[in-house]
Order: C-alpha cells, then structure tokens, then sequence
C-alpha cells in the first residue's frame, strides 16, 4: 500500500497527463501525480504464514510536464467527443418525438399523468408549402417529471426548403437532473445546404454535474471537398476541467470599431502586432535581422571640476556593421 505526502493536493490536467505518460511508455498507477512525495510499504504474501511489513520507504515522482503535443492531442479527443455529443443533440427532436409516442400509449395504460398543448398551421399549393407545429408535453410517474417543446416553422417549394426548429426538455428522478436545448436554422437548395445550430445541456446525477454548449455553423455546395465549419464548443465539469474551443480556418479580435486586428489565427498560425509578454518560454526563435531592441543603461560617477577633461562613463556596445545606434545622454551640475 502506500500514502501521499502532502495529503491535500491538486490535480492539474489529470486525463491529459495520464496520457501523455503513456504516450511516452511509462507505466503508470491510477492517482499518481507529478512532482510528489510518496511513501510505500510492502510485505511477502507466503500462503500459510505470516509476514513482517518493510519500514515506510520515500520516493518522489518525476516532475513531468505536459508539452503543446500533449495538450493538442487532448483537445483533439475532446473536440472529437463534442461533435459526437452534438451530433446526438441534432436526433433531439426526434427522439423527444418517440418519447411523446411512448408517453401517450403509456397514459393510455394508467402507468403516468400526462397533458398535452398542439397548435399546428398549414397551407399549401400543389408543391409550394409552409407549415408551424408546436407541441408542448408534461408528464409525471413515480419520481419522475418531465416537459416537452418542439416547436417548428417550416417553407418549401419541391426540394428547397428553410426551416427553424426548437427542441427542449427538462427531466427530472429523484437523484437527478436534466435540462437540454437545441436550436436549428437551415436552408437547403437542391444539394447545397447551410444551417446555424445552438445547443446547450446542463446535467446532475450520480455520474457527475457537467454544462455542455455548442455554437457550429455548417455551409456546403453538397461536395464533401466543399463542407467547411465554424463553430464554438465550451464545458464545465465539476470538479474537474472547464474547456473552450474555437473552430475556424480563421479567427481573429478586432478592437471596437472593427479597424484594428491586433490578435489573428489563420491555418494554425498566431499573428499579433505587439504583445507585451512578462514572461515567456521559447522553444525555437526566429527573428528578422535587426529586429531586436535592446536599451543599455549606465551611470557614470560624480566628478569634481579641476578645469581638465576627465572620463566620466565608458560603454562598449558590440553591434554589426552598418547598425544604426542611438546614444541618450544627460550631465547634471
């Protein structure tokens, strides 16, 4: 068995440095953290007989750091596994669709409450369409409540439509909670298609109290080559990591009027005009000839007159050829 010292510690990063180690092809124990003081003792299991534990042994584990690949790669996971959470989001509505069936048959047993709220508007000429549903759905069991929206707004003519679509539900048991929303515009024009997609989920239970948000904007000519995406993703996870991602070909920060970008990332690069940066740690550093500047500050002594030249400061400065140089001096008297 074995113990921390100190007791108390934080876990920065865990899921990430776990797997960096591994990446790197240590062997790890679940718990184990960087950069901390542990104490180990053991004994000899002989079946039959009894034996004598060791003393308490000190050791300390290596100071391991995440690197930029590590934190790529965990982000990487991360973003993979919010596409699949917003692709689920997308099936809300058709999944709250199956629960209302489910509902009503259930009702119709005497196994829960339900009501239930429809307004539908529709009209129509040969293939030109446009239609609005609304459904709103509550219902109650054993220790379980539940409300349902779908609300939709719907215009086709043949096989371009438009649509606003809204799917909401809360769901709650006696040891958990549920509330999730998602939002859809879309056009679709023969194979092309655009659509703006806002969902956001806020979940407590057993498993965990997490916030899930996604912001995704989606156009395509209806070619795979074609499809491009923007989109923000953000969580929170109690007790765990809160997490941001911006998804663009290009994304940058203007100041307020819209003139000025001092901060842009595109294809995977950072420009920014200026930066003031109180510490920084570089890897690899290119800089254009030049491009550095460097004050060098000196003070020279207190002198005494004597009506001769006397030396009151030397400074050497080891510059290249054809460097411009600018030279501040005051005297005081």
């Amino acid at each position: 068995m074995s113990r921390p010292r100190p007791a108390i510690c934080k876990i920065t990063h865990w899921p990430a440095y776990n797997e960096a180690l591994k990446r790197r092809g240590f062997q790890i124990s679940d718990g184990v953290i960087a950069d901390t003081t542990y104490e180990a003792h053991g004994h000899l299991i002989v079946p039959g007989r009894e034996s004598v534990w060791t003393a308490w042994v000190s050791a300390r584990t290596g100071n391991i750091q995440l690197t930029m690949a590590d934190l790529a790669a965990d982000m990487s996971d991360w973003l993979a596994s919010m596409n699949a959470w917003a692709g689920d989001a997308r099936d809300l509505r058709d999944q709250l669709e199956d629960t209302l069936g489910d509902a009503i048959e259930a009702a119709a047993q005497g196994w829960l409450q339900m009501q239930m709220s429809e307004r539908h508007l529709r009209v129509s000429i040969d293939n030109v369409q446009a239609e609005y549903t609304e459904r709103i759905t509550v219902i109650v069991q054993d220790a379980q409540a539940q409300a349902i929206k779908i609300e939709a707004l719907e215009a086709s003519v043949d096989e371009n439509a438009a649509a606003i679509t809204s799917a909401q539900q809360t769901l709650t048991t006696a040891d958990s909670a549920l509330a999730e929303r998602i939002d859809t515009v879309s056009a679709n024009l023969g194979a092309a298609s655009a659509s703006g997609t806002f969902q956001v989920t806020a979940e407590a239970g057993p498993a965990g109290v997490l916030a899930r948000a996604a912001l995704r904007l989606l156009a395509s000519t209806g070619e795979a080559i074609s499809e491009r995406q923007a989109a923000m993703w953000l969580e929170a996870l109690a007790g765990g990591l809160s997490r941001i991602a911006l998804q663009a070909d290009r994304f940058a920060i203007a100041n307020g009027d819209g003139r000025v970008f001092p901060f842009i990332v595109d294809s995977g690069n950072v420009y920014m005009n200026k930066a003031m940066i109180g510490e920084a740690w570089v890897e690899t550093l290119m800089l254009a000839r030049n491009a550095v500047t460097v004050p060098v500050f000196a003070t020279g002594s207190t002198v005494s007159g004597g009506g001769t030249f006397q030396s009151v400061l030397s400074l050497t400065l080891d510059v290249p050829a054809d460097t411009p140089v600018l030279l501040l001096f005051s005297l005081e008297q």
